[in-house]
C-alpha cells in the first residue's frame, strides 16, 4: 500500500464485524475501568472523557467508475466485407474513468496528512481520527468528484441530408468522458455466401457453405478528451470517423461444379472520413460530404457538446487523453498497408514519465497521481500544478484548427481538422472474388475448395497538418478489365477446378504538401485545398 500503512485482507463479512466491534470498543468503558473502585473525591471517568481521549471512526466507500462496454462500430482499415472467421473489433475506451486502487491512495494520503489512521476494507476505508481527518478523507473524495465532472460532456450528434427532401440519419445525445469512445448511428451485419469449406472422405465429399459478414449503415465513432480555451473552461476535443455505407448490388457467380452452389458477391460501397477538432462553444462542429449516390449525397454531420459542469477548470488535472487516442488512431488502411504513415511515430505525444521527469526532477518534490488518461498535479502548489498543464500543452500542443477541401470524380468533402492530427478520407469499393481453388484429396474422392479474395477499390487521401504544411500522400485502385476463366476439359460428375476471375488491377500513389490558401492537384482528378480557421471558432 502506497500509504505506508498494512492492511490485513480479510472477507467482507469479517471486516464488517471486525469494524463493528472496533465501534463498540470506542464507545463502551473497559471492564476494568467498570470494576474499579472510586475513592472518595475522585469523580468516576465519563463517557464523554472517554469519548475525547479515543478517537472517532467512519466508514468511506470507494465506488470505482470502470471502463465503458465495448460498442460494435466501423473497422479504421475500411473494411465493410468479412469473410467467415473475420472479427470486428469494438470500440474500447483508454480504461477506468479512475481505478479504485488511485481513489484509495489519493483519500487515505489526505486522511493521513490530517493525523487519522485508515485501515483498507473491501472496497471501504476505515478512517480513525478526530473531525478535522474525517472531513479531510471526505473532501479528498468530493474533490476527485468535481475534477471528474468537469471532465464530462453532454454531448448531441446530428447526420442529415441537406434539401427540401432531406432525412435524419442520426439524431443522438449521450453523455462522454475524457478518454471515452462513443459510437453513435446504426450498423447492420448482412449475410452472405462468402464461399464453401470441403471435407473429403474414403469414398465422399461435401461443400458445407461458409457465411460472410456485409457491415452496412451509418455510424460515427467519437474518441473524447478535452481541452482548456482562453477563458479557463473546458471544452470537449473530439477525434471522430464517420463511416457511411451501402450494398449497390448482390451478385453470383456459378463455379460449374456440381459439387459446390453459386457464391454471392456483394457489391459495397462506402465513404470514411476522420477528422479533429474542438467543439465550439457558440454552435456546432461541422462536417460535409456531397456525392457521388444517393447515400452520400449532401450529408452534413453536426457535434455540440457542453460540460457537465459549468466554470473554471482545474488546473491540477491535466487531460492526456488526446495524444494516446492520436497514437491509437494510427491505424493503416488496406488501400496503403505498406505505405508510410502520415503521422510519423516521433510526432506522437510525449509520454507520461518525460511530464514527470521534466517538471520533477528532485525526490523532494510531492509526485504527481495519474491514471490511463488522467494526470493529478500536486494541489498543494497551484503555480507547479499551472506549469505541469503549461509543459503538457507544449509536449503535445493544440493548435492551427483548419478546414480541408477535397474532391474527386463527383465526390467533395470539407472536412475540420487540428495540427497534428490524422486526416482520412476514403471513397471505396468493396467485392469478393474467386481467384483459385486448392484440391482436397482422399482415396476415392476429390473436390477443390474456391480461394476467395476481397478486392477493394477507389481513392483513399490520408493527411496531417504539420508546421503550416498539409503533408500527406493519396492512393487509387482500379480494375480495369475482369476476364473469367473455366476448365479445359469440364464433363458433369468428373472432378476438376471450375470457373474463376482474374481481374486487372491497376494502383498508383502520388504525394501531398500543400500550403494554406491554395489549390493543388497531386493526381488527373484529385482536388485538394485548405484553410485555417479562426481562432475564436473556440
Amino acid at each position: 500500500m502506497k500509504s505506508g500503512h498494512t492492511s490485513l485482507r480479510r472477507s467482507s463479512r469479517a471486516l464488517a464485524w471486525a469494524a463493528l466491534t472496533v465501534g463498540a470498543a470506542l464507545h463502551t468503558p473497559s471492564a476494568l475501568e467498570a470494576a474499579e473502585p472510586h475513592g472518595e473525591g475522585v469523580a468516576p471517568r465519563s463517557q464523554a472523557a472517554v469519548e475525547a481521549q479515543e478517537p472517532d471512526w467512519i466508514i468511506l466507500p470507494l465506488p470505482a467508475r470502470e471502463a465503458g462496454p465495448r460498442q460494435p462500430g466501423a473497422a479504421l482499415s475500411g473494411r465493410h466485407l468479412l469473410g467467415p472467421d473475420a472479427e470486428l473489433a469494438p470500440a474500447r475506451d483508454l480504461g477506468p474513468e479512475l481505478p479504485r486502487r488511485l481513489a484509495e491512495d489519493l483519500t487515505m494520503g489526505a486522511a493521513t496528512a490530517a493525523g487519522a489512521r485508515v485501515q483498507l476494507l473491501d472496497g471501504s476505508l476505515l478512517v480513525r481520527g478526530t473531525a478535522e481527518a474525517h472531513a479531510a478523507a471526505r473532501g479528498a473524495l468530493q474533490a476527485l468528484d468535481r475534477a471528474l465532472s468537469e471532465l464530462r460532456f453532454d454531448v448531441g450528434v446530428r447526420l442529415m441530408t441537406a434539401g427540401a427532401s432531406g432525412t435524419t440519419l442520426i439524431q443522438e445525445r449521450r453523455q462522454l468522458r475524457s478518454g471515452g469512445v462513443a459510437v453513435f448511428g446504426q450498423r447492420e451485419h448482412q449475410a452472405f455466401v462468402h464461399g464453401y469449406r470441403i471435407e473429403v472422405a474414403s469414398e465422399a465429399s461435401i461443400a458445407a457453405p461458409q457465411i460472410g459478414t456485409a457491415l452496412v449503415g451509418d455510424v460515427l465513432h467519437l474518441w473524447a478528451s478535452s481541452t482548456i480555451n482562453d477563458v479557463g473552461a473546458r471544452q470537449l476535443f473530439v477525434q471522430g470517423l464517420l463511416d457511411v455505407s451501402r450494398i449497390t448490388s448482390m451478385g453470383t457467380f456459378d463455379t460449374e461444379i456440381i459439387a459446390l452452389g453459386t457464391v454471392e458477391q456483394p457489391a459495397l460501397e462506402s465513404t470514411q472520413v476522420m477528422f479533429a477538432g474542438v467543439v465550439p462553444v457558440t454552435g456546432p462542429l461541422r462536417l460535409t460530404v456531397n456525392g457521388p449516390n444517393e447515400a452520400t449525397a449532401k450529408l452534413i454531420l453536426e457535434i455540440d457538446a457542453a460540460p457537465l459542469r459549468a466554470g473554471a477548470a482545474n488546473e491540477a488535472v491535466i487531460d492526456l487523453a488526446r495524444g494516446l487516442w492520436r497514437a491509437q488512431n494510427r491505424s493503416p488502411h488496406v488501400l496503403a498497408p505498406d505505405g508510410p504513415p502520415a503521422l510519423r511515430p516521433g510526432e506522437t505525444p510525449a509520454g507520461l514519465a518525460q511530464l514527470e521527469a521534466r517538471q520533477f526532477p528532485s525526490r523532494g518534490s510531492k509526485p504527481p497521481r495519474s491514471t490511463e488518461a488522467l494526470l493529478f498535479a500536486p494541489a498543494d502548489s497551484p503555480v507547479s500544478a499551472r506549469r505541469m498543464r503549461r509543459l503538457s500543452e507544449a509536449l503535445d500542443p493544440l493548435s492551427m484548427p483548419a478546414e480541408v477541401s477535397l474532391a474527386w470524380d463527383g465526390f467533395a468533402a470539407s472536412i475540420p481538422t487540428v495540427e497534428g492530427f490524422l486526416l482520412r478520407v476514403g471513397r471505396t469499393r468493396e467485392t469478393t472474388m474467386i481467384v483459385g481453388y486448392e484440391p482436397q484429396l482422399a482415396n476415392d474422392a476429390a473436390l477443390c475448395s474456391p480461394v476467395i479474395e476481397h478486392d477493394m477499390t477507389g481513392t483513399m487521401i490520408e493527411a496531417v497538418l504539420r508546421d503550416g504544411k498539409l503533408v500527406g500522400r493519396g492512393y487509387r485502385q482500379s480494375v480495369t478489365s475482369e476476364r473469367v476463366h473455366g476448365p479445359a476439359f469440364y464433363e458433369p460428375g468428373t472432378p476438376s477446378s471450375g470457373r474463376l476471375q482474374l481481374p486487372v488491377r491497376t494502383r498508383r500513389s502520388f504525394p501531398l504538401q500543400l500550403v494554406a490558401d491554395r489549390v493543388e492537384q497531386p493526381d488527373p482528378g484529385v482536388t485538394v485545398s485548405w484553410s485555417s480557421r479562426p481562432s475564436d471558432d473556440r
